[in-house]
């Protein structure tokens, strides 16, 4: 839960500028959050709720991550710093995967300000 203090550090549209990029910090993907997660989703594809077909097809031991669970992690990391306070939602430019996440991994995620628009 937010503390008066940390609604204080969270930004407004004046206090953006173009080129500055937030670093959000991390959190690790655990298996319970991935299973939850696929669970609530009710997403069956057995690429990500089936472990041993996963080992099967040659991706490792640990499960692979949802793709939506990675997008959500890392969108939920950047609200304090970038959106708390706003009106409107972010606009999401390029977003690429990479490479598969597994469960027991961190995600790290930074927000680059590439534009400011503003709306009435």
């Amino acid at each position: 839960m937010l503390s008066s203090r940390d609604l204080k550090a969270t930004r407004f549209f004046q206090d953006f500028r173009v080129g500055d990029v937030y670093e959000h910090g991390g959190l690790v993907v655990t298996r319970q959050k991935n299973r939850l997660y696929i669970s609530l989703l009710e997403d069956r594809n057995p690429l990500f709720a089936n472990p041993a077909l996963t080992r099967q097809l040659g991706y490792g031991e640990e499960a692979l991550v949802h793709p939506l669970l990675v997008f959500h992690t890392i969108f939920g990391l950047s609200v304090q710093d970038i959106s708390f306070n706003a009106v409107a939602n972010l606009e999401y430019a390029a977003l690429r995967f990479l490479k598969e996440v597994r469960e027991g991994d961190l995600l790290l995620a930074a927000s680059r300000v590439i534009g400011k628009k503003r709306t009435s």
